[in-house]
């Protein structure tokens, strides 16, 4: 999910401890909700519910470090996906134990937040953690597989690159994406996130300059949540990247939305077209293909939607549709019938509102109470 330790200064380190285990090989079950991915574990023989975020550190929620009564580390300034910060405290870990590896004094960030509540979450497997493992995320068998030897695994060095970690802050996983046979973009792989590329309007200008895509539409507004809350509102921009090459692998007519604020990052929407492993290890990213021809050819709707309190609102509106919606006006019904009252939770873990149909009729109110109907069209 994007998070940044800023201090410096203070020489926080969360590469520390680790597992004794050696020539390990474990099949751990995950649950996928919307684009992430959930894991069953153990902390000192108490049994939890995480996260699996390869683009943050190791979390625990307070709640469960003060039970485990967790031994203080420091303070650090920590930066989320959307660019915001605030200081969090760092603790050690006791024992994690996933499957029947145990990794002992792990250092992990204090988190809570709304997302996590609604996830039922009590901390997060980041990659400080799994700095020395090999891992790979089997979307079929819905499996992750720890293990610390690679030919265990069958990996095709045809579909793989070069594997780079973060050792100055939490092992994050970053490998060169080769966008349109142009330019080389370093992202991180993020299992936190659940869309396929994400870059700031900032790297898009720097990447403007080697015609790697075009833009095909100019929005305002704000719909990405990291563990700060909502992004500020903003400008966006809808880019598509005639190719995307991941690991020898092509991606066709990949549509990208900016965040502001945000690194490179590439998200689980990957999952959906193959296997991802992580040699941590030994530096490598591998990507096994479901297809040799993948095409993301994809129409788009005009306005992206969040939700404020109970409400469905407005929060990207894109294009000429900024004359009749403006971010967080309240979307009170779809063709005609009324949207039921709809809080984040159910927000993050319902399936999309608009499935299946090309064009729909919003019933729309605005700051004012004014109320019109407006109809908007996948272009």
């Amino acid at each position: 999910m994007g998070i940044y330790s800023n201090s410096c200064s203070q020489r926080i380190n969360y590469n520390e401890g680790g597992t004794e285990s050696k020539d390990y090989y474990q099949e751990i079950p995950y649950e996928m909700i919307a684009g992430r991915i959930f894991v069953q574990a153990s902390i000192n023989h108490r049994k939890a519910r995480f996260l699996f975020d390869t683009g943050a550190p190791t979390q625990l929620s307070p709640a469960l470090a003060k039970e485990l009564n967790s031994s203080f580390i420091s303070g650090t300034v920590v930066s989320d996906a959307n660019g915001n910060q605030d200081s969090l405290k760092l603790v050690r870990a006791g024992n994690i134990t996933l499957g029947n590896i145990t990794f002992s004094n792990i250092p992990a960030l204090l988190v809570t937040n709304e997302l996590y509540n609604c996830w039922k979450i009590e901390g997060v497997i980041g990659s400080n953690l799994l700095r020395n493992a090999i891992v790979k995320i089997d979307p079929v068998k819905k499996i992750l597989i720890l293990t610390d030897n690679e030919k265990r695994l069958g990996l095709n060095k045809s579909y793989s690159t070069k594997l780079n970690l973060l050792r100055t802050g939490q092992s994050s996983p970053i490998l060169k994406v080769d966008l349109n046979n142009r330019v080389n973009l370093e992202a991180e792989f993020d299992s936190g996130d659940n869309g396929f590329l994400m870059l700031s309007p900032k790297h898009m200008k720097q990447l403007d300059k080697f015609s790697a895509f075009t833009v095909v539409g100019k929005g305002f507004g704000a719909v990405h949540r990291s563990i700060y809350g909502l992004q500020k509102m903003d400008s966006t921009y809808r880019l598509v990247f005639p190719t995307v090459t991941v690991a020898g692998v092509t991606f066709k007519h990949a549509a990208v939305e900016t965040i502001a604020n945000t690194t490179p990052r590439l998200g689980t929407t990957l999952l959906q077209y193959g296997a991802v492993t992580l040699d941590y290890k030994h530096g490598k990213f591998y990507f096994d293909p479901n297809s040799s021809n993948i095409d993301l050819t994809e129409k788009q709707w005009p306005v992206d939607f969040t939700t404020q309190g109970e409400k469905l609102i407005a929060g990207v509106v894109w294009g000429n549709l900024q004359n009749q919606i403006t971010p967080g006006d309240h979307i009170t019904a779809i063709n005609d019938v009324p949207f039921p009252k709809t809080n984040l939770c159910q927000w993050l873990n319902g399936k999309p509102i608009l499935e299946n149909v090309e064009q729909v009729t919003l019933t729309i109110k605005n700051t004012k109470g004014e109320i019109r109907k407006v109809q908007i069209t996948k272009q």
